[in-house]
């Protein structure tokens, strides 16, 4: 294929042929993989904002879980000072509010 561009003739050839575009069977697999893996990645995000969602309107099990974790870090500052730490590094990775 050829084009004319700016008074240049230009051959622009595709970077990728017909051979570069057949996948061996374990590239396919890995891909599959990756796929079912993202997958159940985001099933298991829906289905927590779903159990969320859920327990603020009933029981209440992660106010209370939340309650009692701040509870242990005033009874505990030195070691509940690097444990909140942590748990604020995931949630701000988790973008958890």
């Amino acid at each position: 294929m050829s084009e004319y561009i700016e008074g240049e003739n230009l051959d622009i050839t595709s970077a990728n042929s017909d051979e570069d575009n057949e996948m061996t069977e374990e590239e396919k697999s890995k891909l599959r993989k990756g796929r079912i893996v993202k997958i159940i990645i985001g099933i298991l995000l829906v289905a927590f904002i779903i159990y969320v969602i859920i327990d603020s309107t009933t029981t209440g099990y992660i106010r209370t879980g939340v309650t009692s974790f701040l509870e242990w870090i005033e009874a505990n500052p030195i070691p509940g000072f690097f444990i909140f730490m942590v748990v604020y590094f995931f949630a701000t990775v988790l973008f958890v509010p």
